[in-house]
């Protein structure tokens, strides 16, 4: 057989210094250990929309001219069509089973993960990461070894949450980079930018938008282009480019209704495989290179490694370095793999896996796929059946990627995530997870091609779930349940619509059909306990986590779950165990810190409490609730100033904080600022309008103020939330202050007696 795949680090000489080798001479005065580094990935990129790579109607001079003072490679391929694994696999040099990173949102990359960001930190160079898009938040685990990561995505803003729609556009993500290049410039750096401009929805900006009428996929790429260009021209002014190396490439393509698709992550054909990879370094011989062979996103670390002077610097990689096949024109006798698993994580289908060659593509699912790339480039003629031997050949390397991908860390979800965006997540079909049955084989489980139907009909209902309207997608689900029983996230979309509508024993009902079939289903099983407590059933949730427990005793996000209900109900020290229970299976999980705070801060013990709260904000510095928390010690030991300061920092961080807006009012007010404090109270109502208490505090400011109609306007609107909590009383109150000023006397007495009746009770 011939080699096919070689999972090892081959590791040379060729990039130690700055003497003349196989890649040629740097320049003068220039060492190979002081290069700095840009990384720019092109979200959702074909290659065939690129200029250099053939394109004919779509300009991207920029990304050209990179192709002309670099190295293009002509047959990149992607492990996956999904930004998250990509990035992993990127900066790893793991394949996704390795580092464990299958899906968007639903996966954490592992701490114990070495990434090309750590070994340049650890080697002195400044390291930034500039991104555009919340599925590379931090609190996925892309972060690690970054000294400043820019994401910051205000996730309150957005009104329907969809991680497709929560991004920085290129230009401000461009923008923030630069200034920290030119920062740096003095010094060795690493910058990682991230354009997400290309992904849907496809909305380029003028003039590209009239210039692409009617296409605006190819419009968002010629726009990404003048990004690129932006970053270039800056790295020339600052005359950095004689000592950068630069690397622009796609996480992954994008289908634009080949075979059916339109968009990316359930199929792994050429379109969303096959990506643009572009290398440009200061090294004499690396100018205007084309590289036939296949090569892989696991070889670009190791890559980049070498011509920065740290060949083998990344032990565990599993990708092989180029710099032969530059510096002597070597072969890369390499397969290429790709990967989704999207199907099977959120249907119960198979997976598919997939080895490219420079001739073949074979595509291994139920229904085996085999297509000759030089004949017939579109795919369209499965060969499957006539060459035997070739398929054999290529399942052969198939079973070596297999024998590689096994996992070598654990990489679970995030447990830092507040509940509400989970669940939005969730339904929207961005958290996976395990497979339901992980020993049915894919040849037993439903061949994706068969039910592309049902895939297309569960995108539209997502659609419909994000745009608020459970009531049309609920029969559409009932459908897809008829028609495909298997189909798991129907069963869990349609159990978060019921729960949304406060449908509850409907929500109940299908989050347990979802755990029938998933017994793993994290999720579900959060929201079965989430429903059950909404119903009064505390214990019975209690019991349901119990339960899941019992089969899967360290899964952290169920722990944490337990944790959250225990301490909600006053059960302090079996919270306290729940949560460090979870900090034995996941040791950074902030939000358990945050958790022992409170149990400290209920006990008293002020100490302990800061000691909690610290570590939490050592693991994360932007911990939601670590602030909010820390504020209510300082407060209650009496630090008003520092207490603010944390309200307002949580604030910064979570503009939808409404606690934190509230306990800032109430201290704006006690220290004599009114207007300020009105304006804060206003904020707490505009991000929570269904909380009474609230809109009480805002009517009695608003009153203390002459607004005796807002007065009464916020009074009356928290009273038909909340008639029955000690806050109602206050409601009434100000219904009495406002009609005794009016001059009606018997109306406020009316009030006043129904606020002493509520005292009383």
């Amino acid at each position: 057989m011939r080699a096919a795949v070689v999972f090892l680090l081959t590791v040379g000489l060729y990039a130690c210094t700055g003497k003349a080798s196989g890649l040629g001479s740097l320049p003068r005065g220039i060492d190979a250990a002081k290069l700095n580094l840009v990384v720019v990935t092109l979200d959702t990129t074909r290659a065939d929309r690129i200029g250099c790579y053939g394109a004919k109607d779509v300009a991207t001079p920029h990304i050209d001219e990179l192709c002309r003072r670099g190295v293009r490679f002509d047959a990149a391929v992607s492990p996956m069509p999904l930004t998250l694994p990509a990035h992993a696999t990127l900066f790893a040099s793991l394949l996704p089973g390795a580092h464990g990173v299958r899906d968007n949102g639903g996966y954490k990359l592992a701490p114990e993960v070495l990434t090309l960001a750590e070994v340049l930190k650890a080697r002195g160079m400044a390291t930034g990461a500039f991104v555009s898009a919340f599925v590379l938040d931090h609190r996925w685990g892309i972060a690690q070894g970054f000294d400043r990561y820019r994401d910051d995505f205000d996730l309150a803003e957005q009104a329907k949450l969809s991680m497709g729609e929560i991004q920085h556009p290129g230009n401000e993500t461009v923008d923030v980079a630069l200034s920290w290049i030119r920062e740096r410039a003095a010094g060795t750096f690493f910058a990682w930018i991230h354009l997400y401009d290309p992904h849907t929805p496809y909305d380029p900006p003028e003039p590209y938008r009239s210039r692409y009428a009617g296409r605006p996929y190819d419009g968002e790429i010629a726009w990404t282009d003048e990004l690129v260009g932006r970053v270039t021209a800056e790295l020339d002014r600052l005359d950095l480019t004689n000592k950068t190396v630069i690397a622009v490439l796609a996480d992954h393509g994008e289908s634009l209704g080949e075979h059916d698709e339109h968009g990316h992550g359930y199929f792994v054909y050429e379109e969303v495989s096959r990506i643009p990879f572009v290398l440009v370094t200061p090294y004499s011989g690396t100018k205007g290179r084309e590289v036939a062979d296949v090569v892989r996103t696991i070889d670009i670390a190791p890559t980049l490694l070498e011509l920065l002077g740290a060949p083998g610097a990344l032990p565990a990689a599993q990708g092989s370095s180029l710099v032969p096949v530059l510096a002597e024109g070597r072969s890369h006798p390499q397969d290429g793999y790709t990967e989704s698993f999207y199907a099977r994580f959120h249907f119960g289908w198979s997976e598919l896996r997939a080895i490219r060659t420079k001739r073949w593509h074979f595509i291994e699912a139920p229904k085996a796929e085999l297509y000759d790339l030089e004949k017939d480039p579109g795919e369209t003629t499965n060969l499957a059946s006539t060459e035997l031997a070739t398929l054999e050949q290529l399942r052969e390397s198939l079973a070596e990627f297999e024998h590689a991908s096994q996992p070598q860390v654990s990489a679970t979800a995030p447990v830092e995530e507040d509940e509400e965006t989970l669940r939005k997540l969730a339904s929207l079909g961005y958290i996976g997870g395990t497979a339901g049955d992980a020993g049915s084989s894919w040849r037993e489980l439903p061949d994706p091609k068969d039910r592309f139907g049902v895939y297309e009909r569960m995108s539209r209902i997502r659609s419909l779930v994000k745009a608020g309207k459970e009531d049309d997608a609920i029969p559409l689900l009932e459908g897809v349940i008829a028609e495909a029983p298997e189909v798991i996230d129907a069963y869990y979309t349609l159990a978060n619509c019921h729960y949304k509508k406060h449908d509850w024993a409907a929500a109940v009902e299908l989050y347990r059909k979802t755990l029938a079939l998933r017994p793993d289903h994290d999720y579900a099983m959060i929201g079965l306990a989430d429903t059950l407590v909404a119903q009064g059933k505390v214990e019975d949730a209690i019991a349901g986590y119990g339960h899941f427990l019992s089969q899967d005793p360290g899964n952290a996000q169920i722990l944490y779950r337990l944790a959250q209900v225990q301490l909600d109900i006053g059960r302090n020290d079996e919270a306290k165990a729940s949560f460090l229970k979870t900090l034995g299976a996941e040791p950074k999980t902030a939000r358990a810190e945050v958790g022992l705070g409170v149990v400290a801060f209920r006990a008293k013990d002020e100490a302990g409490a800061r000691a909690a709260l610290a570590r939490a904000l050592a693991i994360d510095p932007k911990a939601r609730w670590a602030r909010y928390n820390r504020a209510l010690v300082e407060e209650a030991a009496g630090n008003a100033a520092a207490a603010m300061a944390d309200y307002r920092a949580e604030l910064a961080d979570y503009p939808d904080a409404y606690k934190a807006q509230f306990n800032l009012a109430r201290m704006l007010e006690k220290s004599g600022d009114r207007t300020g404090a009105l304006d804060a109270f206003r904020k707490v109502v505009a991000a929570k309008p269904d909380w009474g208490i609230g809109r009480f505090f805002l009517a009695r400011t608003l009153l203390e103020a002459g607004d005796l109609d807002g007065a009464k306007r916020e009074a009356l609107q928290g009273l038909e939330l909340d008639q029955r909590s000690e806050f109602a009383a206050l409601g009434h109150y100000v219904l009495a202050d406002v009609y005794e000023r009016q001059g009606r006397r018997a109306l406020a007495a009316a009030e006043v007696g129904k606020a002493k009746a509520i005292e009383r009770r």
